[in-house]
């Protein structure tokens, strides 16, 4: 039961992983940027790579646009993943 119950979850995980990533090609601006920390997020304890660039972008597109909000969660989800990844004090 248990395992059947991890299978379940990863399965929802990989569609949320696929819907943000699909949102981050198609939105701009803020929207573009929240997309991104959702896949920072979503990505965060199974992909460090790839939610540590979707932080990076995050935040450089945050302060193109001076979105406050999308700045500071670029940089928690970005300590999320450089934490998980061994990377302290990058």
């Amino acid at each position: 039961m248990f395992i059947m119950l991890l299978c379940c979850q990863s399965a929802l995980s990989q569609d949320r992983i696929e819907s943000y990533r699909k949102q981050v090609t198609q939105s701009e601006g803020a929207d573009k940027i929240d997309a991104l920390n959702e896949l920072a997020l979503e990505t965060s304890t199974s992909n460090n790579s790839e939610s540590i660039e979707a932080s990076k972008e995050a935040f450089r597109l945050s302060n193109e646009l001076g979105y406050v909000k999308g700045k500071a969660m670029a940089l928690l989800y970005m300590s999320f993943s450089e934490t998980n990844a061994g990377q302290f004090g990058k």
